[in-house]
């Protein structure tokens, strides 16, 4: 499940939610982000949520990207949601981790699905999941932390919405050519400009201030 998670459905499947180097996470209250519980503060509001503002003051937007020849930057653990959170093995999966795991399984857009009441209740926004194609591996549509609001891109779990369902997890990664983006696994299921639904699954950019789920993987 991921960090935070409480339950395999509805909402509680989402976790917390963290922007890029940073180890506390946070639950959207309905009007507010707020400070996830086990943390220090919690229940405290965040101001303005996940904005450029707020980030310039948190200890992740000191951490430089600085590229290895590889083209990637690995946070340091010190920095990783999963491995503040759960200790041991456990940390962020980098981009190519998340990229291997995708081409390696084969998994297309095909594998974006209809939540089942098997897994999700299907109760919550967005209502679809990306199954990772030959595995048990199933992340849901969680959306992400954007400034003060919660933008899940949908209003319900029908796929005929007019807006895009989305969901996306932080890797380890910084962006190679963008200081102020992170990588992340990406996938969402909406409409294409010909009107014709589509799901889309892969490795894209996001900015490091807005806040995403984040799944653990051990060595």
């Amino acid at each position: 499940m991921d960090v935070g998670a409480t339950s395999r459905k509805g909402r509680e499947s989402f976790g917390h939610f963290f922007s890029w180097g940073n180890v506390v996470g946070y639950n959207f209250s309905g009007v507010d982000w707020k400070v996830a519980p086990g943390y220090p503060g919690e229940g405290a509001v965040l101001e303005g949520g996940f904005s450029a503002e707020n980030y310039a003051l948190s200890p992740g937007s000191r951490l430089a990207i600085s590229p290895r020849a590889s083209g990637t930057f690995a946070l340091p653990l010190a920095a990783d949601a999963a491995y503040a959170n759960w200790g041991g093995a456990w940390r962020m999966p980098t981009a190519a981790e998340f990229a291997a795991l995708i081409r390696c399984s084969g998994t297309t857009e095909d594998d974006i699905r209809l939540a089942s009441t098997g897994l999700y209740d299907g109760a919550y926004v967005g209502g679809h999941y990306l199954r990772i194609h030959g595995t048990r591996l199933r992340f849901p549509f969680c959306g992400r932390g954007d400034f003060a609001w919660w933008d899940y891109r949908g209003s319900g779990w029908n796929v005929n919405e007019s807006f895009e369902d989305f969901g996306g997890y932080l890797s380890s990664s910084g962006s190679s050519h963008n200081p102020d983006s992170a990588c992340i696994l990406s996938f969402r299921y909406g409409f294409d400009a010909h009107g014709y639904s589509r799901a889309l699954c892969g490795c894209t950019e996001d900015l490091r201030h807005l806040g995403h789920c984040v799944r653990a993987v051990a060595d």
